[in-house]
């Protein structure tokens, strides 16, 4: 079979045939990437693809909507982001953070876009109570931005995928589920208000923080909080929904943001 060949090949390309939870936190079926060293000048693949149960309709590894979502990932330290805008990226409040000090920006804040480059973002608004902030960058030929997409559209088994930071590796793109809308309380790091809340099968973990969660057309459909920390047996992933996040984005002052 296409996949038996491919784990056995030195590309080092493992694909994992989803079994609800895309592995449940093992490593296998992971295929990490990291920036290369500026010496270094061996390409190497942009992502990890997980499939998806047989009854989903994935975007392959190469297909232009998953190339196009894994294009707009960036890494913050050790989490995650995506870009809204040209040069404007959204995350996780609890991943700008360590980086304010009250209502200024203490440190930088370092941007690696998949194409390697490095950049100091500067945290341009936050909002606790949504567990997002987004962040500017000055980078020539930025990328255009994720389209949103609809989360409360999707429907119990329906493919999900995450692109981030899973466990400081690089970018890792995995394969999922979508579960269930419910009242969760985002317990990372964010105050502890219990609102809606993507609950999905994926096999998320430390560093998807700040990460797009995406559907097969490539839409943002949330964006990953946290790993699930109990009452959703077998459940790994905590999204912001993107319906959440648009109206967050749209209450924000742009004249002042610009963009």
């Amino acid at each position: 079979m296409a996949r038996r060949s491919w784990r056995a090949a030195a590309a080092c390309i493992v694909v994992l045939a989803l079994a609800g939870g895309c592995g449940g936190g093992s490593e296998e079926g992971s295929l990490t990437i990291n920036i290369p060293a500026p010496q270094q000048s061996t390409p190497q693949s942009p992502f990890q693809y997980q499939f998806p149960p047989a009854n989903q309709v994935p975007p392959a590894p190469n297909s232009p909507v998953a190339t196009a979502v894994v294009a707009q990932a960036v890494l913050i330290g050790g989490a995650s982001g995506f870009f809204v805008r040209p040069n404007l990226i959204l995350t996780n409040w609890h991943v700008a953070s360590p980086y304010l000090n009250g209502n200024t920006q203490a440190y930088p804040m370092p941007v690696v876009l998949t194409d390697g480059r490095s950049f100091n973002g500067t945290v341009v608004a936050w909002d606790a109570s949504v567990d997002a902030a987004l962040v500017r960058v000055a980078a020539a030929s930025s990328p255009q931005g994720l389209p949103m997409g609809r989360s409360h559209e999707l429907r119990p088994g329906n493919a999900v995928f995450a692109i981030g930071n899973r466990l400081q590796q690089g970018f890792v793109y995995v394969g999922g589920n979508y579960v269930e809308h419910a009242p969760v309380g985002i317990p990372c790091g964010a105050p502890a208000n219990t609102r809606d809340a993507v609950v999905v099968a994926a096999d998320v973990a430390n560093g998807n923080s700040g990460g797009p969660l995406f559907n097969a057309q490539g839409q943002v459909v949330g964006m990953v909080s946290c790993m699930a920390t109990g009452g959703f047996a077998g459940v790994r992933g905590i999204a912001i929904p993107s319906e959440t996040l648009v109206d967050w984005l749209n209450g924000l002052d742009w004249a002042r943001i610009g963009g």
